[in-house]
């Protein structure tokens, strides 16, 4: 399982796994693909070749013929969250707050009360056995005009 918070324009993932990806243990699931950046979804095989059909066009199968239960999140240029699935994608601004996986209520929660991603994730760590650390998080300097990737405990 995978639980990834995004606000003010920063994206943390964890990076626990479960037996359904084929590894246990801690995996990063959060990688950058053609200097694009995305947290995988789902499956770790199958959102790794998703976020692949992504980035290139020409890759097989295609998008639309994978597994629907594996998608990713990617953090744009512009700050803001764009969120895959086989159907498409949704976009979410920078100065909003969002999550998604095991432990999406509770970071939704812990970020409506003020919380920052990363702390969100920490917390979040302690009540849903599927998400751990270390955690990855990725943001978009804007000054620098480059992505900054980092890792938390």
């Amino acid at each position: 399982m995978t639980t990834v918070a995004f606000a003010g324009g920063v994206m943390v993932v964890d990076s626990q796994t479960s037996g359904d990806s084929g590894a246990l243990g801690t995996w990063p699931k959060l990688v950058e693909m053609k200097g694009r950046w995305f947290s995988l979804l789902g499956d770790l095989c199958h959102a790794h070749q998703f976020v692949r059909c992504l980035t290139d066009p020409e890759a097989q199968p295609r998008v639309d013929e994978l597994n629907p239960d594996s998608g990713a999140c990617e953090l744009l240029p512009n700050s803001k969250l764009r969120m895959y699935s086989g159907a498409g994608y949704i976009d979410y601004e920078a100065a909003t707050f969002t999550a998604c996986g095991s432990g999406a209520k509770a970071a939704m929660a812990l970020m409506h009360a003020g919380h920052d991603p990363v702390s969100t994730l920490r917390w979040v760590a302690m009540v849903d056995l599927y998400t751990r650390g270390p955690f990855h998080a990725v943001k978009y300097d804007n000054v620098e005009m480059k992505f900054v990737k980092w890792e938390a405990r």
